[in-house]
């Protein structure tokens, strides 16, 4: 069901990204992220089996990652977290393997 689901909003939102497009109205904000967000929803439906077998810790840690290095003000936080994240990264199957 959810994979329908998945499918089934990424269609709506392309739909309305394609209305928008041939309407010729002034909404292009609403346009982009229409289709944006249709094209993200499309991969995720294309990948839904294989995300299945992702641990939920790298599903979240990556965009929790990406979003503290785009929003740092400052280069001296990137230097603490891009280390501590390939440490991570490197050594993470090896902790859960020891417990």
């Amino acid at each position: 069901m959810h994979r329908t689901a998945i499918g089934i909003v990424a269609l709506g939102t392309l739909a309305g990204a394609a209305w928008l497009q041939w309407s010729g109205s002034e909404h292009d904000a609403l346009l982009g992220a229409l289709a944006r967000a249709g094209a993200i929803l499309a991969a995720v439906w294309l990948a839904y089996d294989a995300l299945q077998r992702i641990p939920l810790i790298r599903l979240i840690g990556l965009p929790i990652l990406v979003v503290l290095v785009v929003f740092s003000r400052t280069a001296k936080w990137l230097i603490l977290i891009v280390p501590l994240a390939l440490l991570v990264a490197l050594f993470w199957p090896r902790i859960q393997g020891k417990r």
